[in-house]
């Protein structure tokens, strides 16, 4: 909305207060139609990026001067320095180590680019013919993006389309915390899951929950008594809006015309970090692989639903499958979907990767790069024994 909070967003429950590390460095009031402003500085935004590869870029969007909204393009770039190929090393030891840090910035001021900031940002990448495509193709996203919504403005007038989004936050708000109430009994549920190792050899880490409900309906997730953060880079720069994204993404389900947006965070009334934990790391720790750690804490949101529900929500999942491949050097990442845990009531969501990305087609991949793909297939009885299947 005009003031920042994100009132439609995707189905990725990872993120946070997008706006708010750039308002903190450029006041709202003195932007102008045609800024643009980026970012990927992880602990800069407390976590509303949680590690580099993740690039942010924002417009204002205005009708006759008045500023109606804010548009966000978020991606993930393959390569932007750091100690490997693909800047995610499993031998990083410092957030230094994982690639070029961008600050709040603005690249743009009145449709004008800063094309030198863009060129050290492409030179310090290995592939930079992709990284500038990535990067102009998430610009021109951003700014159709911020089209379509001065046109929305433009048709139905800038009160009514401040009013529908603050109706979508307020709704979104209201239904996650009466299912909170409906799943949720006075009095603490508790959660824990672990991921093995940091790849240093290290771990297990264990993510312990604790969700409370007061005798005043006030919802508490105490996350404090998670491990201590890893040397190595699986430490999760967890957004205090994290939780609730999380929680309502999944109370979220069959709720026509609803969307994911701010007022899921809303529904909480705190979340509870410790500084120096695995999900609230102390600068510089490295982040890099934290997609392992993410994924058992979404599966450990289940959890917690799970336990207050006597066994009432899906099954936990795996995230990643990792090949490694010798020889000349090339980049080429590809998400290999496997599927989610069994829900109670019907077989789990077979081969599908968790942020909804595709496969790369056959014939791109053969043709960009030195592999040939010899089947796609589902692994047969792979998902254990129960009366459904994961």
């Amino acid at each position: 909305d005009a003031d920042g909070a994100m009132a439609v967003g995707s189905d990725l429950p990872i993120f946070g207060d997008i706006v708010g590390p750039v308002a903190a460095k450029f006041p709202l009031e003195s932007m102008l139609p045609g800024d643009l402003y980026w970012y990927n500085d992880c602990y800069g935004s407390r976590g509303a990026v949680s590690h580099s590869n993740d690039q942010v870029f924002l417009a204002p969007a205005f009708v006759d001067g008045q500023r109606i909204g804010f548009v966000m393009g978020w991606a993930h770039f393959s390569d932007i320095g750091g100690l490997r190929p693909g800047s995610l090393s499993p031998d990083a030891t410092d957030h230094f180590q994982e690639g070029i840090i961008i600050p709040p910035v603005r690249l743009m001021r009145g449709g004008e680019t800063n094309e030198a900031l863009l060129e050290v940002f492409w030179r310090n990448g290995r592939y930079p013919m992709q990284s500038q495509g990535d990067t102009r193709a998430l610009m021109a996203a951003v700014r159709l993006g911020e089209k379509r919504l001065e046109e929305i403005a433009q048709r139905f007038g800038p009160d009514v389309l401040a009013d529908a989004l603050a109706q979508l936050l307020s709704r979104t708000e209201t239904v996650v915390r009466d299912k909170l109430r409906a799943t949720f009994p006075v009095g603490v549920t508790r959660f824990t899951d672990a991921i093995d190792s940091d790849g240093q050899g290290n771990g297990p880490f264990r993510l312990r929950l604790a969700l409370t409900r007061t005798e005043d309906d006030r919802f508490i997730l105490d996350t404090t008594e998670t491990d201590d953060q890893a040397a190595g880079p699986v430490n999760l720069l967890m957004h205090p809006d994290v939780p609730g994204m999380a929680l309502g993404l999944y109370f979220l389900q069959g709720e026509q015309g609803q969307v994911l947006n701010a007022g899921g965070p809303r529904a909480l009334d705190e979340v509870r970090l410790r500084p120096g934990s695995l999900l609230a790391p102390r600068a510089p720790a490295p982040l890099g692989l934290r997609g392992i750690t993410m994924m058992r804490l979404l599966a450990a949101f289940h959890g917690l639903v799970a336990t207050a529900r006597a066994g009432e929500a899906p099954a936990a999942h795996s995230a990643y499958v990792v090949l490694t491949l010798r020889g000349e050097g090339f980049l080429m990442s590809d998400g290999v979907g496997v599927g989610y845990g069994a829900r109670p009531f019907a077989d789990g969501t077979d081969a599908v990767y968790f942020v909804a990305q595709e496969n790369y087609p056959v014939e791109f991949m053969e043709l960009s790069y030195p592999i040939r793909l010899l089947r796609y297939a589902l692994h047969r009885d792979s998902g254990g024994p129960g009366r459904y299947r994961g």
